[in-house]
């Protein structure tokens, strides 16, 4: 199965593969052992690894301030998209998120930062973005291409924090394709950038624990890089990222995994951790050391999605809750980018919409002078959820006589051959919000091959009964929707407005209780729209 590889084959991994080949073969002259980092000349002597799950976190909180005059904005959705903010310094930011990283529409911001303190590598800060909103979660990873005005000369480190300061920490800042650029992975918001800051200062900061495993991992992996300009990765240094990222997929990533096979809520920080995981180890060159660990990593992520997505259409069929439809098609956008669509139950973007069908019910009373023609109606008309129409194509129902009488004189008998007809919606127009769906508009037409009765009259005396009338419903029926009556985009229809929200599956409900011509003529109509969804296949 082919996924959609969202790491491109730039040259920042070419240095890596090409560093890590040239070390061994070398010799690895400078090799440590995986608990630690080495020596430089410099006093760069890494502490051990730390801990990826429990303790306290112990990782600085900074000042920051925010260049806002620069700040670069955009509304980035499933397939993805790109943000380039301008700092006074020089910096240029790029921010790029892949297709399927995101499954709704999310504007962000992207603002260069002015300095930092509170901590002597964030003071070091040599370029920094704050990325808004704060605490947003990928689905797939994201990345923070730097451009610096000029090539720095000293060791260069990446950093970030989350919210406005919290858990600042060394992040993996790998050079990009000049050199003065660098790519940083990014998970979550909400800032990441480079600093030049002293040995001392990396060291210091390197000791503390992260206030999460994926600080503490992107806190482990970020000291190692922090390089000198040119300065190569040592035997020591491969080892000690590579046992990194093996303990993070065996006690954070994969346990996340399992999880969400059966906990959809879990998904969405099971699958960021899985994709940060996998996009560290091609970033650095390692991807083919972790082949089955990407394998079956892909595998539970996949069917952890078809999980998802049979429990949100499930939430939307069952709670009545028309809301997971924009959850399902962001589910099979993304499924499409990562190949995998056919793991998904069968049926198209139109077929994940049938949870959400409707159906109109009409059912109306009317007493039209006093007692002259007396109809009892009940329609039903099919309203399937179409997606992405532009209009409402007309949906056409039955519309059946329940009972009707009608009273021509006090003396003379009736019979009635009634007959059945249709009734039109035209229109069905609603918005939708975080509390559910608002602003519902409904036009239809009762009233053009609608129900009818043709009556005929026996009166005493007479030798035959008097010729058959017709009686048509919407012939009574307009009498008391006057004020609803609109002849503009098409003619002859009737738009219904003020309805009540139901409960369960009835979404909404408008009742009529109405009397004209001085009370003689009555009616009692309730229009509801009830949710109808269709089964998962």
């Amino acid at each position: 199965m082919q996924f959609g590889n969202y790491v491109h084959a730039r040259s920042r991994t070419v240095w890596a593969a090409a560093l890590i080949v040239g070390t061994l073969a070398c010799g690895g002259d400078s090799v440590t052992s995986p608990s630690g980092g080495g020596g430089d000349g410099d006093g760069f002597n890494l502490p051990a690894n730390p801990p990826l799950l429990g303790g306290n976190a112990t990782t600085p909180t900074v000042s920051v301030v925010k260049e806002s005059g620069s700040a670069a904005k955009a509304s980035i959705g499933v397939d993805g998209g790109t943000i380039v903010a301008h700092g006074a310094s020089g910096a240029t930011f790029t921010l790029t998120v892949p297709a399927g990283a995101l499954l709704q529409p999310t504007e962000i911001t992207v603002t260069p930062v002015t300095s930092m303190s509170g901590n002597e590598v964030a003071a070091s800060s040599v370029a920094t973005a704050d990325l808004a909103p704060s605490g947003l979660e990928f689905m797939r990873a994201a990345t923070l291409h730097i451009d610096l005005p000029t090539a720095p000369t000293g060791r260069v480190v990446g950093i970030g924090y989350s919210g406005d300061g919290q858990d600042f920490h060394l992040m993996p800042a790998v050079p990009g394709t000049t050199p003065q650029s660098f790519d940083i992975p990014v998970l979550h918001f909400s800032g990441n950038g480079v600093s030049g800051a002293s040995a001392a200062a990396i060291i210091s900061l390197a000791q503390q624990i992260g206030a999460s495993a994926q600080s503490r991992l992107e806190q482990a992996i970020g000291a190692v890089l922090g390089k000198k300009a040119g300065e190569p990765l040592t035997a020591g240094d491969i080892a000690q990222i590579t046992a990194l990222l093996g303990d993070y997929y065996t006690q954070v990533v994969k346990p996340r995994l399992v999880a969400a096979q059966t906990d959809d809520k879990q998904l969405k920080s099971a699958a960021e951790t899985y994709w940060g995981w996998e996009r560290a180890t091609e970033l650095l060159g390692l991807g083919s050391a972790f082949d089955a660990q990407r394998s079956e990593g892909r595998e539970l992520v996949i069917t952890a999605i078809v999980n998802h997505y049979r429990q949100s259409y499930g939430r939307c069929a069952q709670q009545h809750n028309t809301r997971e439809i924009e959850e399902l098609i962001a589910i099979i956008h993304v499924m499409q980018v990562m190949g995998a669509a056919d793991r998904l139950p069968p049926g198209d973007i139109q077929t994940a919409a049938g949870c959400a069908d409707m159906r109109l019910e009409f059912t109306s009373t009317i007493n039209f002078a006093g007692g002259f023609e007396v109809w009892q109606t009940h329609g039903e008309v099919a309203l399937p959820y179409v997606i992405g129409a532009t209009s409402f194509s007309t949906a056409m129902g039955s519309h059946s006589i329940v009972s009707f009488s009608a009273r021509v004189t006090p003396t003379c008998s009736n019979s009635y051959a009634n007959t059945d007809g249709q009734i039109a919606v035209v229109d069905f127009a609603f918005e939708r919000d975080s509390s559910g769906i608002k602003n519902v508009r409904l036009a239809y037409d009762p009233h053009v091959g609608g129900p009818q009765s043709m009556v005929t009259v026996t009166c005493p005396g007479l030798p035959v009964p008097l010729p058959a009338v017709a009686h048509v419903y919407g012939g009574a029926f307009v009498h008391f929707h006057q004020d609803e009556y609109l002849t503009d985009p098409r003619p002859a229809y009737y738009v219904t407005s003020g309805w009540e929200p139901g409960s369960g599956e009835i979404l909404w409900r408008r009742r009529y209780s109405r009397a004209i011509d001085n009370g003689t003529s009555t009616e009692e109509t309730e229009l509801v729209i009830r949710h109808t969804p269709r089964a998962l296949p």
